[in-house]
């Protein structure tokens, strides 16, 4: 811009009228892909936050807090929803349905999928394979096999996340 400006010694606004939004790059996500990028890392947010909460609500009952220190009905609802396996579960979910993050079970362990979690020379150094998703246990309450993906026009499913 600045070159255009200082070789032709005025700026013209409807230069630019002409030129077209640049096409995607390969590898680009989709804006349904963004979306379900961000339902999966706020989902994954809401659950370290209920964890966070969880370690105060320990040190408010074993007596570690100073006096006054209380948790407030919002974040109870979300110790409710964390203690019941559900934010587990909707968090694994949506980051099956983003296809790139971190899928976890109840015991803590965990299965990484995405894009990044391989590639030609992990392959060859080191022998690595692609992790067996159907491994992934049915009776573990942070399966995400029975549930149904997101519509992300459909607000109705969004609701639980607020």
């Amino acid at each position: 811009m600045w070159h255009g400006l200082s070789f032709a010694g005025k700026f013209d606004p409807d230069f630019f009228v002409g030129f077209s939004a640049p096409p995607p790059q390969a590898g680009e996500q989709t804006a349904t892909q963004r979306l379900d990028n961000k339902l999966a890392v706020e989902a994954r947010a809401k659950r370290r936050q209920a964890i966070k909460f969880a370690r105060l609500r320990d040190k408010i009952t074993r007596g570690e807090c100073a006096r006054g220190i209380a948790l407030s009905t919002k974040q109870q609802d979300l110790l409710a929803l964390y203690d019941d396996g559900t934010l587990l579960a909707e968090a694994n979910r949506l980051t099956r349905i983003s296809g790139n993050g971190r899928l976890r079970h109840s015991d803590g362990s965990f299965v990484d999928i995405g894009g990044s979690t391989g590639g030609y020379t992990r392959t060859v150094l080191y022998d690595w394979q692609a992790p067996d998703l159907t491994k992934f246990e049915p009776v573990d309450p942070g399966d995400v096999t029975e549930f149904e993906p997101v519509d992300p026009g459909d607000v109705s499913q969004l609701a639980t996340m607020d």
